[in-house]
């Protein structure tokens, strides 16, 4: 049986950025459903999406309560959602001016503001789910589409949550679906996350979901939620500017990879660009118990620290290859991994940018099994190159390029206790004003194989602090 191909347009929509679209897409999802499948059509122009009602009374599980905008659930055959229209006239679906985020009272609707974490449902507003909420569907590709969460035109109530606003307001809200593909989206501006994909209390089956050009830029919570689903891919896509508008909650990340109740594998970031973020740009923290992640690789990626570490990783199997990272690095730090589960190829590393955060050492692995650093290029201008001791050094070039601001206010540049450092160059292009000799500390557990000091009559020391 053919499954039906629905024109937006002939569903009721307008797209003239006044009207309330948000009918013609739940009848839409409605009919696809319904259908087993099927494609969507979305033609240039502005589609107004978003409704709410009060609860009005206690026990209702929400105060301002969102209706779905388009949901799809269980949907066994193939669903395919395009945008029309070229690149720079891309339809779009526009929040609607004044829907609650946060916290609210039930019963009169108004704001309202407690001390956090709080996180009483009776008063939880979500602004939407998702504006595409996807739920244990077989196949479902979403196309040329811009999905603007309009943050500005929230009407904000208190927090909500453990901090900051954990409530509903997604641009693509993935579920244990089977396989989804997200290909020339623009996803900005909304509450909570740009992208959630999850699979909560599921297995560790490959489950592929494709990125292609997205571009999630100036959402509240993340950039991109990665919560359960194993085998993720996302390829030339802009995860920018998290917690820079007008809402901001932890962790504010551009990339947040957090197993909730699964075991989570196999990941590939190419050529992508992380950053700009108010909190760490790449984020992989400690799983809760019972949960994992590993094997998860980063290639010709380009990922700047914004307040934050540029960085933060406490899992097993991160490879980053032929990567640019502009910032703080801390890997394992207060776990116990296994040697080389973090690996560091082909790669620059370096402070910069003056809005990197400074944390006083620009790589901080000290903990734990050794990781892995080979053939990158580690370039520090405003602290100290790093405590990477345990590490494994092959091939690195290390740079001392202090301003005279930081230069002259420390005796010791890089710790390399317990480590092997193999083949590595240290160079001096420190201030030529007279300043301290700046030391790397080793132990007599450290294997040196050939390490060079380049000039060897300059500022910096190799020195044995056993």
């Amino acid at each position: 049986m053919p499954t039906p191909v629905l024109n937006i347009r002939r569903l009721g929509a307008r797209g003239d950025g006044v009207s309330d679209d948000t009918s013609a897409f739940q009848q839409a999802a409605a009919a696809i459903a319904a259908a087993g499948g099927g494609t969507l059509l979305i033609p240039p122009g502005v589609y107004r999406v978003g409704r709410q009602t009060l609860s009005g009374a206690i026990g209702q599980g929400g105060s301002w309560k969102p209706e779905p905008i388009f949901r799809l659930q269980d949907c066994v055959g193939p669903v395919r959602i395009i945008g029309l229209g070229p690149a720079t006239n891309r339809p779009t679906l526009r929040a609607a001016d004044g829907l609650r985020f946060g916290s609210f009272d039930p019963i009169t609707g108004q704001p309202a503001v407690n001390g956090l974490p709080f996180t009483n449902y009776d008063f939880r507003a979500d602004a939407y789910t998702g504006m595409f909420e996807l739920w244990r569907n077989a196949d479902v590709r979403i196309e040329n589409l811009v999905l603007d969460g309009n943050m500005n035109g929230l009407a904000l109530g208190g927090p909500w949550g453990d901090v900051g606003y954990q409530c509903g307001a997604t641009g693509v809200t993935c579920v244990s679906n089977e396989r989804v593909s997200l290909q020339d989206l623009d996803i900005r501006d909304h509450g909570l996350d740009g992208i959630m994909i999850a699979n909560w209390g599921g297995d560790d089956v490959l489950r592929p979901h494709d990125l292609e050009r997205v571009s999630c830029t100036g959402n509240g919570r993340q950039g991109l939620s990665w919560v359960g689903c194993s085998g993720l891919s996302a390829r030339h896509c802009r995860f920018l500017d998290t917690g820079r508008g007008r809402i901001t909650s932890a962790p504010a990340a551009a990339l947040d990879i957090e197993p909730e109740d699964t075991q989570m594998h196999t990941a590939s970031f190419e050529h992508c660009e992380f950053g700009n973020s108010v909190g760490v740009s790449v984020i992989s923290d400690n799983p809760a118990a019972g949960s994992s992640v590993s094997g998860v690789r980063f290639t010709h990626c380009t990922i700047n620290g914004g307040d934050q570490y540029a960085i933060l990783v406490r899992n097993e199997e991160f490879e980053f290859d032929q990567c640019r990272i502009n910032g703080c690095l801390a890997f394992n730090p207060g776990r116990q991994l296994a040697a080389e589960s973090i690996r560091i190829r082909n790669s620059l590393i370096h402070d910069r940018d003056p809005a990197a955060h400074r944390y006083g050492v620009l790589i901080d692995c000290s903990f734990g099994e050794p990781n892995l650093f080979e053939a990158c290029t580690i370039v520090t201008y405003a602290q100290r190159l790093g405590h990477m001791s345990n590490a494994r050094l092959r091939r690195c070039v290390f740079v001392a390029a202090l301003v005279q601001e930081y230069a002259g206010g420390t005796d010791w540049i890089l710790i390399v206790y317990r480590a092997l450092v193999d083949h590595c160059e240290f160079r001096d292009e420190l201030p030529l004003e007279s300043g301290p000799i700046l030391t790397i500390n080793y132990s007599n557990e450290t294997e040196l194989i050939a390490p060079a000091v380049i000039p060897p009559d300059g500022r910096l020391r190799l020195f044995n602090a056993s």
